[in-house]
């Protein structure tokens, strides 16, 4: 009985439940924003960005956090017209963790 609750723990443990870290993310490589998801989670409101890496057309798409500090910049408003393509789409670079925060770079 011990190793059937050992082994329903370790295959839950091993699940991804659709969102990556940050920190999973391949630094220096380009990601294709797909689209922007504004959430409310246990932390308060978050942004959640579905993203592609560039040129890896056999990839499904994943999910990332965004950094709080993104929540103002991104109005409800902005990521409608994001996800509409009525403003041109913006890949994200990440850059690592610098001074213990998430450096990003939108071009």
């Amino acid at each position: 009985m011990i190793n059937s609750l050992s082994s329903q723990l370790n295959a839950a443990n091993n699940q991804n439940n659709g969102i990556c870290r940050l920190s999973d993310l391949r630094i220096g490589v380009p990601y294709e924003v797909l689209s922007f998801q504004r959430l409310q989670s246990r932390f308060g409101d978050t942004i959640v960005a579905s993203l592609i890496p560039i040129g890896c057309l056999q990839e499904a798409s994943i999910r990332v956090f965004l950094p709080k500090r993104f929540n103002d910049v991104l109005t409800e408003d902005e990521i409608q017209k994001y996800n509409n393509k009525v403003i041109r789409s913006v890949n994200l670079i990440y850059r690592g963790l610098v001074n213990r925060q998430h450096d990003l770079q939108f071009v």
